[in-house]
């Protein structure tokens, strides 16, 4: 993330925070799942892209109370933190 984006994951939630905008990190991905590689289901195999995605992501407010106002101030203000890092 923070290669084409400028800012890595958790300095972004940092800031959005401060902003008054709550976010999650991302879920952790199944091959990494305890439960699943306890039961075995899992053999050992890789997968990449949810890995990356794992380490990197993070939820966004969303749901049906959301107001086309407040999307509007999440992407704006995600906006001004990547002009930040350019």
């Amino acid at each position: 993330m923070s290669k084409k984006f400028g800012v890595k994951r958790d300095q972004l939630q940092k800031k959005l925070f401060k902003k008054g905008i709550d976010t999650r990190a991302f879920f952790v991905d199944m091959a990494n799942q305890p439960v699943l590689q306890k039961m075995g289901i899992l053999k050992r195999e890789t997968y990449p892209y949810a890995d990356y995605i794992s380490r990197n992501g993070c939820y966004l407010p969303s749901g049906f109370g959301i107001t086309k106002r407040d999307l509007k101030y999440i992407g704006q203000t995600i906006k001004q933190i990547h002009n930040e890092y350019l």
